[in-house]
């Protein structure tokens, strides 16, 4: 993944490194202080996956987060994190993985240097397992051990992975330091640490690829701009205001940490499990909506998760246009459109991408096919909240205007709209149900086998054309 340069001269890369001298005496140091960065950057189009090779053919695009993984170094006992710039820079969010610690910290970004490649950014809490910055440069020379504590490529590595080399040069260019020690995406931002156990610098990239030409920010570089930043409390506002934020939505911060962490640990996470667990999150803590950038962290994925399966059905079934679509589809189009259309109302930087377009697109033809067709209502049961096995359930629709020709298709779900059972399609009419044309309505003679069950019913209209509007009823048991 590329990051924008901090210095023209290099070609960043987010870096992990291997031991080159396994033999070398470890200096004085609390590796526990070297954290793992999660960054989330938002949602990217997908043309053709290779589970789906027959998409490029249609017309779907699909959806995937951004997303990159760094180090970085905890600094003080507040929970203040130097890391490097393009780890941080973009991100619409960060989470925080400390070693021997399994829970997941959401981070805010507090400061960006506008001219080296480092940044602060803070997690909650209180911490024993940091390393102080050096009152002043630690002398480091051409020539000097020094090593590289950081994360290795797989994200799901628990503990870093500690490198040795020597200092070869400091750029007269850049003013950056360059080693020996190999370098691989998955650790910049994390510490340079000399012999004395003291942070000398921070790993930044490499050059062109190059093995032998790695760099790292030396540390008195960054002293004069942190000493700055404490001093004048630059860094204690923004860090009240992340500290007290308001708990529900610490909430849906700390959920979206947790799952930003699983999705890196097993990267496949962010499908329609994502909406699911959203979706029970939200009820659990009676959350609303919040016009924040978690929450449309959250909606996003939610929308691509559950567009993502939505397209990975109809292909299964040879539906590869979307013209093709099934109501099913349709319904579960018109679930990931409304998603998208909060999230694209909260954070407007998702305008513009592929998917969401189409997303958006899709939504709005259905909202305007409604509008050309009759209202429906579904009825539960008129009685109390109970339907009879064997006894009729009318299932009614209204139209508030002539509009021709219309088709019907109800079904039924005992397991809270996961699944539907389709008694009714457009074409037929089976025995199951009865007709009241004149009355808009058709009734339902409950079957024995959903017998003393949740049920979820929902009514789906259509005109000649295929326009459709649907209902769905509230849950209702069934007895004998």
């Amino acid at each position: 993944m590329c990051f924008r340069r901090a210095f023209k001269t290099l070609t960043v890369v987010a870096a992990f490194l291997f031991s080159t001298n396994g033999n070398a005496q470890l200096p004085p140091f609390d590796e526990t202080a070297v954290v793992k960065i999660y960054a989330y950057y938002g949602i990217k189009s997908i043309r053709e996956v290779e589970s789906e090779p027959r998409l490029k053919d249609s017309d779907y695009y699909i959806g995937s987060p951004q997303y990159a993984y760094g180090s970085g170094i905890i600094i003080d006992s507040r929970g203040l994190i130097l890391t490097a710039k393009h780890v941080s820079e973009g991100a619409k969010f960060l989470t925080v993985k400390i070693p021997g610690n399994t829970l997941s910290y959401p981070a805010v970004t507090l400061f960006e240097d506008n001219e080296y490649d480092f940044s602060v950014i803070y997690i909650r809490g209180a911490f024993s397992n940091y390393k102080r910055l050096p009152d002043s440069a630690v002398g480091i020379t051409t020539g000097m051990a020094v090593w590289a504590y950081g994360y290795p490529e797989l994200a799901g590595e628990k503990n870093p992975t500690i490198t040795s080399g020597h200092i070869t040069n400091k750029s007269s260019i850049t003013g950056y330091w360059q080693m020996d020690a190999a370098i691989n995406p998955g650790n910049s931002g994390g510490p340079l640490i000399d012999n004395y156990g003291n942070i000398a610098g921070i790993v930044v990239g490499q050059l062109n690829g190059s093995q032998l030409m790695n760099y790292a920010l030396p540390i008195e570089t960054i002293l004069p701009t942190m000493r700055n930043l404490i001093s004048t409390g630059q860094l204690d506002q923004p860090m009240r205001e992340f500290q007290n934020q308001p708990w529900k939505l610490r909430q849906v911060s700390e959920f979206f940490s947790k799952t930003l962490s699983r999705f890196f640990e097993k990267d496949n996470y962010f499908t329609i499990d994502f909406a699911s667990d959203f979706e029970d999150f939200m009820k659990n803590h009676a959350i609303d909506e919040y016009k924040t950038q978690e929450f449309a962290n959250c909606l996003a994925i939610s929308a691509v998760g559950v567009w993502n399966e939505a397209v990975a059905k109809a292909i299964k079934s040879d539906r590869i246009k979307i013209v093709d679509a099934t109501t099913d589809d349709l319904y579960s189009f018109a679930i990931a459109g409304t998603l998208m259309k909060a999230a694209v109302g909260i954070d407007q930087s998702l305008e513009g991408i592929k998917v969401v377009e189409q997303m958006l697109t899709v939504v709005k033809i259905i909202e305007e096919f409604s509008e050309t067709l009759p209202d429906i209502i579904v009825v539960s049961p008129i009685k109390g909240d109970r339907w009879k096995s064997g006894e009729t359930g009318w299932i009614e629709w209204h139209p508030d205007k002539e509009v021709g020709s219309v088709r019907v298709m109800l079904d039924y779900s005992t397991n809270d709209g996961r699944d539907w059972n389709t008694i009714l399609n457009y074409n037929s009419l089976e025995s199951d149900w009865i007709r009241d044309v004149d009355n808009y309505r058709y009734g339902w003679n409950i079957p024995q086998s959903i017998n003393s069950r949740q049920c979820l019913v929902r009514v789906t209209i259509a005109n000649s054309k295929g326009k459709i509007k649907y209902a769905q009823s509230e849950s209702f048991r069934i007895q004998r």
